[in-house]
């Protein structure tokens, strides 16, 4: 028995690997440097920033009665590009991992091909939504799907939770959330608008439909990411493993949204400034 209690124990040790990644995961004397000095550095631009943005008399002061007419808030997109490339060079500097300015580029292009695969996927849907614009596809689907659902009169809650339904099952085909908002809204928002629907609570339910089952869809690269540290600690991880133990998060999610969805509805509060109070016209 002791034997076998032995053998039983040697094989779960070979499944479970439990790596000890704690030295890795210290953070190195150069790159507490490096950390220090990006802060400086942070701090110092900041300083700047706010300098050139209320101080009279600066060339990029607000020439108006608020400072958000200012060029350096109307184009904030450029301070913000350059403080990360001023934290990102003095780190490197101070870390060590950047020797020359030549290597800059190059971490750079690096950076760069992350978005790559964005990049072709907001191609390919703006390839999509010029051609579905063209074909007035959108709008007549969403008037016919309008006329279908005052057909079936069904009562709002109803329409909600199919609505959520309908983008869960999506979701597990289309993992990017903006691409399937991309592709649902030309037609979602105006065919729930027509059975008087606001745009605010069909972004909402959209959400509730998408957001939990992100961690249950094999399609999705995070999914795989997931899966490949669940291996490190579990040797015979497969997909079915990774979905079993996330199906019941997802479904708990997706749930208790709603049913909070349904209790700020039943309310009547409203989903943000300006939006209106009845939901259902």
């Amino acid at each position: 028995k002791a034997a076998g209690g032995a053998g039983a124990n040697a094989e779960e040790d070979e499944e479970y690997d439990f790596t000890d990644d704690e030295e890795a995961m210290r953070i190195k004397p150069n790159e507490q440097r490096g950390l220090v000095a990006s802060g400086i550095a942070l701090a110092l631009f900041l300083a700047a920033f706010f300098a050139l943005l209320f101080i009279p008399g600066s060339p990029l002061a607000s020439q108006g009665d608020s400072f958000m007419e200012s060029p350096l808030i109307s184009a904030i997109a450029v301070p913000i590009a350059l403080a990360f490339l001023v934290c990102g060079i003095v780190y490197g500097l101070a870390a060590g991992t950047v020797k020359s300015f030549a290597d800059v580029p190059e971490f750079m292009a690096k950076g760069i091909e992350t978005l790559v695969p964005m990049l072709v996927l907001f191609f390919a849907v703006a390839q999509f939504l010029a051609w579905f614009e063209w074909s007035n596809l959108g709008v007549w689907t969403a008037i016919k799907g309008s006329e279908l659902l005052q057909h079936w009169s069904l009562p709002p809650l109803v329409m909600f939770a199919a609505l959520v339904a309908m983008v869960a099952l999506l979701n597990l085909f289309i993992t990017s959330g903006s691409a399937q908002w991309a592709l649902m809204a030309p037609v979602i928002v105006p065919m729930m608008m027509y059975v008087g629907v606001s745009p605010e609570v069909s972004q909402m339910l959209f959400r509730i439909g998408d957001s939990p089952t992100n961690i249950i869809t094999p399609m999705s690269p995070y999914f795989a990411l997931a899966l490949t540290f669940l291996q490190r600690y579990y040797k015979h991880a497969g997909v079915g493993t990774l979905m079993s133990l996330a199906l019941p998060y997802s479904l708990c999610m997706i749930v208790g949204w709603f049913v909070f969805f349904v209790i700020w509805y039943l309310i009547g509060i409203p989903l943000g400034p300006g939006a209106p109070m009845d939901y259902v016209g």
